[in-house]
């Protein structure tokens, strides 16, 4: 079993996008103990690397609770689980 207090170093998914070679949003999907690491991790990815990564989405499955991170915005508090680049809630889809 995987230890639960840990991070893993990569989200849990990824959206591509073929034509631009970008990964526009990542999603991480968590319990309420590896929220703030989750977002500390989005925040790095998006922040530090070239991937073209401009929204980050972190999932509290245990409280049904969505936090989202955008490039040159920062958190983002009103409707944390809309994605602007696919134009989609993502809570719909749980």
């Amino acid at each position: 079993m995987l230890d639960e207090s840990e991070t893993s170093p990569t989200p849990d998914l990824i959206l591509y996008d073929n034509v631009r070679e970008e990964t526009p949003v990542i999603i991480d999907i968590t319990h309420t103990n590896g929220v703030n690491n989750d977002l500390k991790k989005v925040r790095r990815l998006i922040d530090e690397t070239e991937y073209g990564t401009v929204e980050g989405f972190v999932y509290n499955y245990k409280k049904n609770e969505w936090h989202k991170y955008q490039k040159g915005v920062g958190d983002v508090l009103d409707r944390p689980s809309f994605c602007q680049a696919i134009n989609l809630d993502l809570a719909t889809l749980i």
